[in-house]
Protein backbone atom coordinates (compact mmCIF):
# COMPACT_ATOMS: atom_id res chain seq x y z
CA UNK A 1 0.00 0.00 0.00
CA UNK A 2 1.17 3.31 -0.83
CA UNK A 3 -0.45 6.67 0.53
CA UNK A 4 0.70 10.06 -0.01
CA UNK A 5 1.92 12.54 2.81
CA UNK A 6 -0.84 10.22 5.67
CA UNK A 7 -0.32 7.39 7.36
CA UNK A 8 -3.06 5.14 6.30
CA UNK A 9 -2.52 3.37 10.06
CA UNK A 10 -5.19 5.67 11.59
CA UNK A 11 -7.97 4.84 9.65
CA UNK A 12 -7.78 0.97 9.66
CA UNK A 13 -10.15 -0.85 12.07
CA UNK A 14 -8.73 -4.05 13.44
CA UNK A 15 -10.13 -6.30 10.60
CA UNK A 16 -8.77 -4.38 7.83
CA UNK A 17 -5.58 -4.72 9.70
CA UNK A 18 -5.94 -8.64 9.95
CA UNK A 19 -6.37 -8.61 6.07
CA UNK A 20 -3.31 -6.46 5.56
CA UNK A 21 -1.16 -8.87 7.56
CA UNK A 22 -2.91 -11.81 5.80
CA UNK A 23 -1.39 -10.91 2.45
CA UNK A 24 1.91 -9.66 4.42
CA UNK A 25 0.80 -5.85 3.06
CA UNK A 26 3.90 -3.40 3.47
CA UNK A 27 2.60 0.38 4.28
CA UNK A 28 4.87 3.14 2.43
CA UNK A 29 3.64 6.15 2.98
CA UNK A 30 5.50 8.88 0.11
CA UNK A 31 6.27 12.70 1.02
CA UNK A 32 8.45 15.05 -0.41
CA UNK A 33 12.16 14.38 0.09
CA UNK A 34 12.91 17.50 2.26
CA UNK A 35 10.11 15.92 4.67
CA UNK A 36 11.55 12.32 4.81
CA UNK A 37 13.83 12.41 7.74
CA UNK A 38 10.60 14.36 10.00
CA UNK A 39 8.19 12.01 8.52
CA UNK A 40 10.12 9.17 9.79
CA UNK A 41 9.93 9.72 12.94
CA UNK A 42 6.44 11.01 13.15
CA UNK A 43 5.33 7.69 11.38
CA UNK A 44 4.68 4.65 13.25
CA UNK A 45 3.86 1.12 11.20
CA UNK A 46 4.85 2.84 8.29
CA UNK A 47 7.65 2.71 5.85
CA UNK A 48 8.14 6.67 5.11
CA UNK A 49 10.10 7.34 1.50
CA UNK A 50 11.44 10.33 0.03
CA UNK A 51 10.18 11.61 -3.71
CA UNK A 52 13.28 12.76 -4.85
CA UNK A 53 12.17 13.71 -8.48
CA UNK A 54 8.27 14.42 -7.41
CA UNK A 55 7.30 11.81 -9.96
CA UNK A 56 5.09 10.21 -7.10
CA UNK A 57 3.48 13.72 -5.99
CA UNK A 58 2.88 14.11 -9.68
CA UNK A 59 1.21 10.75 -10.21
CA UNK A 60 -0.94 11.32 -7.12
CA UNK A 61 -1.78 14.82 -8.25
CA UNK A 62 -3.53 13.46 -11.74
CA UNK A 63 -5.58 11.28 -9.09
CA UNK A 64 -8.85 11.84 -7.10
CA UNK A 65 -7.18 9.17 -4.63
CA UNK A 66 -4.62 9.44 -1.61
CA UNK A 67 -3.79 5.52 -1.34
CA UNK A 68 -2.80 2.85 -3.90
CA UNK A 69 -2.84 -0.93 -3.11
CA UNK A 70 -0.67 -2.38 -5.36
CA UNK A 71 -0.50 -5.56 -6.28
CA UNK A 72 3.04 -8.04 -5.59
CA UNK A 73 3.62 -7.40 -9.28
CA UNK A 74 3.19 -3.79 -9.35
CA UNK A 75 -0.17 -3.77 -11.20
CA UNK A 76 -3.04 -1.38 -9.40
CA UNK A 77 -5.56 -3.08 -7.47
CA UNK A 78 -7.34 -0.31 -6.33
CA UNK A 79 -7.72 3.12 -5.13
CA UNK A 80 -9.02 5.23 -2.85
CA UNK A 81 -9.24 8.18 -0.09
CA UNK A 82 -8.01 7.68 3.54
CA UNK A 83 -11.74 7.68 4.25
CA UNK A 84 -12.64 5.02 2.50
CA UNK A 85 -9.82 3.09 3.13
CA UNK A 86 -11.65 0.19 5.22
CA UNK A 87 -14.24 -0.68 2.18
CA UNK A 88 -11.47 -0.79 -0.44
CA UNK A 89 -9.90 -3.23 1.40
CA UNK A 90 -12.73 -5.43 2.04
CA UNK A 91 -13.44 -4.82 -1.79
CA UNK A 92 -9.61 -6.18 -2.36
CA UNK A 93 -9.89 -9.05 -0.02
CA UNK A 94 -13.38 -10.27 -2.02
CA UNK A 95 -11.51 -10.02 -5.62
CA UNK A 96 -8.57 -12.10 -4.23
CA UNK A 97 -11.15 -14.67 -2.57
CA UNK A 98 -9.82 -14.14 0.59
CA UNK A 99 -11.27 -15.96 3.62
CA UNK A 100 -13.40 -13.89 5.74
CA UNK A 101 -11.68 -13.42 8.51
CA UNK A 102 -13.61 -12.88 12.02
CA UNK A 103 -14.40 -9.55 13.49
CA UNK A 104 -12.18 -8.88 16.51
CA UNK A 105 -13.17 -9.62 20.14
CA UNK A 106 -13.78 -6.75 22.49
CA UNK A 107 -14.42 -7.85 25.87
CA UNK A 108 -15.89 -11.44 25.27
CA UNK A 109 -18.48 -9.62 23.16
CA UNK A 110 -18.13 -9.75 19.11
CA UNK A 111 -17.27 -6.52 18.21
Amino acid sequence: MLAWGTNPNYRLTETSRAKLRHLSTRILVAVPATQRAYESESQQGVTVIGDTQGRLKQWFSNQPDGIVILRPDRFVAATGLPQDLNDCIARVAVALHLLPIAEPVVAGLAA
